[in-house]
């Protein structure tokens, strides 16, 4: 069965392929208020496709932000129930002219379709839909009960998350979950990452005068904003490039290493980026390291009273920067903000106030490499690719990997059909059709593992 399961998808791969970008066409930038109607379109358009697919009771979850998409498909009988989680929301594009075609007109181009969203999460999401429907279109049924949850906030700390996953619950309890939307070591190799950094995102505001001043007049009279706030946050790094005591409290060990682990050259390759110079990094740790299981405060945008890109000849009121602090596996984010606090109002200086205010927050997680769950991922990759997958760790963070596997105790693997190139969050996000494809054959393959175990 499962042999005419992947000849189904084989066969019907180019229509979902043209399914990916035909959602990934659709700008659902969740950080952008000028985009709430196309991320409830977004929502319409998975609602309409899962009922295609042949899921039941298919519908939108409201929240006071974006909706999520929720559909069932299954025996309904006693066997296990799977819940299959993914996001369709995005990054906002970015500048248009560093895109070689629009962020949102998907472009297939040798084995990459490229576009905002189809690798992060849209074309991952949908290896699961695609090998959801072939099952369900050669046999009629799933081996295993399956909820699907398409979160539209992931990209801001799925804030209501909890609230739609309530709504699941009060069906019917998932015994595993299973997340797309993490790496893959290489095009030949699978990987199933085992741990996520936490974040904090943080506004931090420093304010002078009460209004902005003429430079010439009070130019070197009063408090400069812009420049304090630079300093202040300088002032959060050593001259070594570490984070000052406290911030990295709760942090582990220095972990064993393993075959998967990408040396540095491989990492800055992919990056296309320099050696960095001593002091702008953490010295001491490898780049998979400093990238994985250690802290990082990363400046994600700066706000000092430009207009139009031009500068004004004035001393601002005010200066934001925008502070993305990723938390180490063992950090708590509550105590992060704490210390990050504590160690802003000590670098403060007289005759300007700083404010530091959170957007969103997330714990790190450590996941089990071994238990039925893991068994039947390591199954269904080697189903799909013909290898045995590789443990990795990854730096970003998925929030509800922790609702689902530290708080409600859901046995969760992250199984990622990105490439470590596809340029996620950057210009020319892309998707391997190649990655893609196996993607779709892992998916089907682990549908009948977790019924085997």
């Amino acid at each position: 069965m499962l042999a005419a399961v992947l000849s189904h998808a084989g066969a019907h791969r180019d229509r979902y392929l043209a399914d990916v970008a035909a959602l990934a066409a659709i700008p659902s930038v969740s950080a952008d208020p000028a985009r709430r109607a196309d991320v409830a379109r977004a929502a319409r358009w998975l609602v309409d496709r899962l009922r295609a697919a042949g899921l039941a009771n298919v519908g939108l979850v409201r929240t006071p932000g974006a909706p999520a998409v929720v559909g069932r498909a299954g025996p309904g009988d006693g066997r296990p129930t799977l819940l299959v989680y993914g996001h369709y929301d995005v990054q906002p594009a970015g500048p248009a002219a560093a895109w070689s075609h629009g962020a949102f007109r998907p472009t297939l181009r040798g084995d990459l379709l490229i576009g905002r969203g189809v690798s992060d999460d849209k074309g991952q999401l949908f290896t699961h839909l695609a090998a959801i429907e072939s099952w369900l279109a050669v046999a009629g049924a799933l081996p295993v009960n399956v909820v699907v949850v398409l979160d539209g906030e992931e990209e801001v700390g799925s804030p209501h998350l909890a609230r739609v996953l309530d709504t699941v619950w009060a069906g019917r309890v998932p015994d595993a979950a299973v997340v797309s939307d993490t790496r893959m070591r290489d095009v030949d190799t699978p990987a199933l990452t085992v741990s996520l950094r936490g974040s904090l995102h943080c506004r931090l505001t420093v304010r002078g005068a009460a209004t902005d001043l003429h430079s010439g007049a009070y130019g070197g009279v009063v408090a400069d904003p812009a420049r304090e706030l630079c300093r202040i946050v300088a002032g959060l790094h050593d001259r070594y490039g570490r984070l000052r005591a406290g911030l990295d409290t709760g942090t582990r060990p220095r972990p064993g290493r393993t075959p998967g682990d990408p040396s540095d050259r491989e990492l800055l390759a992919l990056a296309r980026a320099a050696v960095p110079g001593p002091g702008t990094v953490e010295a001491g740790w490898t780049a998979y390291e400093r990238g994985t299981v250690r802290p990082a405060l990363v400046v994600s945008a700066l706000d000092a009273g430009l207009t139009g890109g031009r500068g004004r000849a004035v001393v601002v009121a005010q200066a934001r920067a925008h502070l993305n602090l990723r938390l180490a596996p063992g950090q708590d984010p509550r105590r992060m903000h704490a210390e990050l606090t504590r160690r802003i109002r000590a670098l403060a200086r007289p005759g300007t106030r700083a404010e530091l205010t959170v957007a969103s927050a997330a714990p790190p997680v450590e996941l089990p490499v071994s238990g039925p769950v893991v068994a039947a991922a390591r199954a269904a990759c080697r189903h799909g690719f013909g290898v045995e997958p590789v443990l990795l760790r990854a730096g970003g963070t998925i929030p509800a990997v922790y609702e689902l596997a530290v708080r409600r105790g859901v046995p969760t693997v992250l199984i990622g059909f990105a490439l470590p190139d596809d340029r996620m969050h950057a210009p020319d996000e892309r998707l391997s059709v190649r990655a893609f494809d196996r993607g779709v054959r892992t998916a089907a393959a682990f549908l009948l593992a977790v019924s085997r175990r």
